[in-house]
């Protein structure tokens, strides 16, 4: 999530405190990693076309349930590789 979504008027209550301690960050992911599965295991693509309400309350874009895996995905995505450099980089500096 980007650091002003709240300001931006996104609902953040869906997202519990969304500060998981250390321990708790690898069953965060696989929760969320489960729930994906769960709601891609029946989807076909009528289901993937259903047009969503904007999260951002406009009307100048309305997502598809499709749309919104693809945010999802490109999130996750984009923070592995964060990790990864992260990782990469402290490890070279050890």
């Amino acid at each position: 999530m980007f650091a002003e979504a709240e300001e931006s008027g996104l609902d953040m209550s869906t997202l519990g405190d969304g500060k998981p301690t250390y321990e708790e960050v690898p069953d965060v992911r696989a929760d969320r990693q489960r729930q994906i599965m769960e709601f891609l295991a029946p989807a076909t693509a009528e289901v993937l076309d259903e047009e969503l309400s904007n999260p951002q309350g406009n009307d100048s874009w309305i997502p598809t349930a499709g749309d919104r895996l693809r945010v999802i995905q490109n999130e996750e995505e984009e923070e592995e590789w964060a990790h990864l450099r992260h990782i990469g980089r402290d490890l070279t500096q050890l």
